[in-house]
């Protein structure tokens, strides 16, 4: 595979900046998700685990031409904000 290379050249308004800041930042699959699951702590658990198992055999990749080395970042945390049941 070979490697892909974009030159972003902006002219204009800040919004211009803006956005090829954030095509910039699309291109390179850097990305954030964050989303609200209703689990118990025994669901957690099993998704835990579910992600630590796909986590796991991608830990034992050895680099090559084709890959790039990408950081991931899990955070796990209870939304105090949210009511203990839904509405």
């Amino acid at each position: 595979m070979t490697e892909r290379r974009c030159y972003i050249h902006t002219i204009g308004c800040q919004m211009n900046v803006h956005d090829s800041e954030q095509l910039a930042l699309r291109l390179d699959r850097l990305g954030y998700r964050q989303v609200p699951l209703w689990l118990t702590d025994e669901e957690l658990e099993e998704v835990t685990e579910e992600l630590r198992s796909v986590l796991r055999r991608a830990l034992h990749n050895q680099p090559t031409p084709a890959r790039r080395r990408r950081l991931l970042t899990t955070i796990v945390m209870p939304d105090v904000r949210a009511p203990r049941q839904p509405r």
